[in-house]
């Protein structure tokens, strides 16, 4: 026989064999068999299979399972949608590890998958029944081999696209949303790390948040079935915060992740996370976050002991560390050792450093943060501020409401180091005890320091200071006592200083006694202008001058008691600034004092020698005395002028025009010499005197060429009235001789005519008897009487007399 036979005939039965298993696979209907497949799942799980698609077999190169439009209902006591449903799902398996009860599985592939999970108020999922520990333990052999080939199995990968996962919880009232979903995994093995890699969109409701995530890891499940881990984790999330205002947030985040199923304990080792946040309002924003996170998700529980931020602002960088504890059941977080660093760039206060530190706990419930044993650092350098450095420490119990937004500070501890050129001697500070209550959206609030002691130049003064609405319009109120206030030279004694603010306004009271007067101030500082201006009001009270001079340049230049009143403006900086944007008005009215300028003494005492005969000043070569000395002098850009300034001394005047410019440190003044006014020479002899130069080298030029021609004028003055004198007295006299003579004659002329009238009268008597004696007589009615006639006759005779005698 043939060798070959056989061999027909084992080829004759592989054909046949071969078109046996072709005719079954062409001729087999899997979906005769869905009824059976929702029986099986009803009887396991109690939940309906529903297959609406086809069911698709494939025998090479493996068993291959194609689902269409399959759903699997929800647990019993949830109602709604379908538990998950898919618009496509595919296995395929290794058909020679089956006959060594091995399952290998080759791909299993999700297609428009939907998985809804919930929660019910009673706090039951819809998928613990399907979780191992849950499921029924089968005593049938088919059971029996399934799980066998479920604890030897292998899936070389997961592919879910384009699916969607919902999350509801009917306790918390919260919601999310994964969709859509794309899963891939590597290999699955039981007790073998797995390579996963997934991107998916989501949504939630509490807290509101619309994410994008895309992540990868490697996942292990350990032998127990409980203890898992993600190694090398990477999340990359972008956040929409407030999508209306185009807020977004970037996270990238990789650690190390173990867990426990049962206990559901979290740990992230090694983790480093980084977000970008970016904002139309405040711009963009960095933080980086380090530290190891572990946490107990039962419990809400987690605890970060090496706590490492850092925050990068548009203005600068901020950095904290701490140990993180947060309870999210009971809505807690605490960071114990908290220590926070600021380096902050700040357009009107400069370069802004800070650090805090303070053990912070914060209830999320109540929105109230507590910072016990804070202390805090905080200095500013730089800028556009009045201030061209501030540093502050504080200390304190600080509380926050958030929702109220409102600060407090009690058991505050506060202390204050200023610099700047608005300040008297470019340094201020201050410590105090005291309190906050402010509300920081608003503004509004005080900062009150009962006890506070500043240092300035120096000096220390005590009081106490309110800070009205710091965040807002601040206003501030103090007052403070000394008994020595220094701003050299000038030393006030028994010193208060009244302090107050209002609307970028600055107002300063000193007051006390100051070279033995009386002195009262008031200094204005306008911070909100570039650079501060100052308006100051200074008056003074019998202060004794050569205790001002002698303290502005050792020597009692001037002596007496001055009464001034000063309204000055000019701005804050340094002296030469100050200097040239000094303008106002002076009023000076100085007393019983003395000039002791060598050179103006000794050009006085040539002036008042001339029209004084006698010494009237023991010390006139080396000094001016002055009974008073005052004027008004008007000040523009730095330049003090007057028109007139008048000393007056017992025996002799000054009066004064010009110019001292405290700027370039000259003077120009024009000096008038004078007599002392007298009532009928209101004005006198005067001899003008310029003094010019600069205060350490003035010239002296005096004009007594003027004063000589005055002085020969006034003796030509003089005789000139003696020769008048004289001849009006001559002439007196000739005319009171000439009276006399005259007055003689007259006498005489009057008794001759007494005598001719008497001898008149008598012939005239005569007449009349002769003619009554003859008994006729004829007279004119028009004829003079004999009385008209004899005093015409006087008259004539007298005239005729006087003219002789002229």
């Amino acid at each position: 026989m043939s060798v070959f036979r056989p061999l027909k005939a084992l080829f004759f039965l592989v054909l046949v064999l071969v078109a046996a298993i072709a005719v079954f696979v062409l001729t087999f209907d899997a979906n005769r068999y869905k009824p059976d497949l929702a029986a099986l799942v009803k009887a396991k799980t109690g939940r309906d299979l529903s297959i609406n698609g086809d069911i698709q077999l494939s025998l090479y190169p493996n068993l291959a399972l194609r689902l269409q439009q399959v759903s699997l209902g929800n647990a019993a006591g949830f109602s709604g949608e379908a538990f998950a449903k898919a618009e496509q799902a595919r296995v395929s398996v290794q058909v020679l590890p089956l006959l060594q009860q091995q399952l290998r599985v080759n791909e299993v592939t999700l297609q428009g998958m939907t998985l809804h999970l919930q929660r019910n108020k009673a706090g039951n999922t819809n998928w613990a029944d399907l979780l191992p520990g849950n499921a029924q333990q089968s005593d049938d052999p088919v059971g029996q081999v399934i799980a066998r080939l479920l604890g030897n199995f292998m899936v070389a990968g997961i592919s879910v696209n384009d699916s969607t996962i919902q999350w509801h919880d009917a306790q918390s009232g919260q919601t999310l949303s994964l969709a859509p979903l794309n899963l891939q995994t590597g290999a699955l093995r039981p007790g073998k790390p797995v390579a996963i890699r997934f991107a998916t969109h989501l949504q939630q409701n509490t807290p509101l948040l619309d994410a994008t995530l895309e992540g990868t890891t490697t996942a292990q499940l350990a032998e127990n079935q409980q203890d898992f881990s993600l190694t090398t984790l990477q999340l990359q999330a972008q956040l929409r915060h407030k999508p209306a205002q185009g807020d977004t947030l970037g996270l990238n985040l990789s650690a190390a992740v173990d867990g426990n199923l049962q206990t559901k304990a979290l740990a992230f080792n090694g983790l480093v996370a980084h977000v970008d946040l970016s904002s139309k309002a405040q711009g963009k924003l960095q933080a980086d976050v380090k530290g190891t996170l572990r946490g107990e998700t039962a419990a809400q529980q987690y605890f970060m002991p090496d706590l490492q931020a850092q925050v990068q602002l548009p203005q600068g960088k901020v950095q904290l560390s701490g140990r993180l504890q947060a309870n999210l059941a009971q809505e807690t977080l605490s960071i114990a050792g908290l220590h926070l660093q600021a380096g902050l760039n700040h357009p009107q206060a400069g370069q802004v450093d800070s650090n805090l530190t303070a053990d912070m706990h914060w209830d999320m419930a109540s929105q109230l943060i507590k910072l016990d044993a804070m202390q805090a650092h905080a200095k500013t350098q730089g800028g556009q501020a009045p201030l061209q450095t501030a540093d502050v420490q504080a200390s304190g119990s600080t509380r926050l409401q958030l929702a109220q937004q409102q600060l407090t500070v009690g058991g505050l501890k506060l202390t204050t180091q200023l610099q700047g050129d608005g300040i008297p001697g470019g340094q201020l500070r201050q410590q105090g005890q005291g309190e906050v209550n402010l509300n920081w959206s608003t503004g509004k609030g005080k900062l009150e320091l009962f006890q506070t002691q500043l240092t300035l130049m120096g000096q220390q003064l005590n009081g106490k200071l309110l800070l009205r609405d710091p965040l807002a319009a601040l206003a501030m109120e103090g007052e403070f006592k000394a008994d020595t206030l220094n701003y050299p030279p000038f030393q006030l004694q028994k010193a208060t200083l009244g302090v107050q603010m209002a609307n970028g306004m600055l107002t300063l009271a000193p007051q006390g006694t100051l070279f033995k007067g009386a002195y009262q101030g008031t200094i204005k500082l306008n911070t909100q202008q570039t650079p501060v201006s100052l308006q100051m009001t200074h008056k003074t009270s019998g202060l004794r001058t050569e205790e001002l001079f002698f303290a502005l340049n050792n020597d009692k230049t001037i002596t007496g008691a001055l009464n001034l009143t000063a309204n000055l403006s000019s701005v804050a900086g340094d002296a030469l600034a100050f200097k040239q944007n000094l303008n106002g008005t002076l009023d000076v009215a100085l007393k019983d004092g003395t000039i002791r300028d060598s050179n103006l003494a000794q050009k006085t005492q040539q002036v008042v020698k001339l029209f004084e005969k006698e010494r009237t000043n023991e010390a006139g070569a080396k000094e001016v005395a002055f009974t008073t000395l005052g004027g008004q002098w008007q000040v523009q850009r730095g330049i003090f002028h007057t028109d007139e300034n008048v000393l007056l001394a017992p025996h002799f005047q000054i009066k004064g025009s010009g110019d001292v410019n405290v700027v370039n440190e000259s003077l120009d003044v024009k000096l008038r010499i004078s007599e002392k006014p007298k009532a009928d020479q209101p004005e006198g002899l005067f001899a003008p005197l310029r003094v010019h130069g600069a205060w350490s080298n003035l010239s002296y030029a005096l004009e007594l060429d003027i004063l000589l021609k005055a002085l020969a004028q006034r003796e030509l003055d003089k005789e000139k009235t003696k020769l008048t004198e004289k001849l009006e007295a001559e002439k007196q006299k000739q005319l009171d001789a000439l009276k006399a003579k005259a007055d003689a004659e007259k006498a005489k002329l009057e008794q001759r005519l007494t005598d001719e009238k008497a001898k008149l009268e008598q012939r005239l008597q005569d007449k009349v008897q002769q003619h009554l004696g003859t008994g006729s007589s004829t007279t004119d009615p028009n004829a003079p009487s004999v009385e008209e006639q004899l005093k015409q006759k006087v008259e004539d005779e007298l005239k005729q007399k006087l003219k002789g005698l002229f």
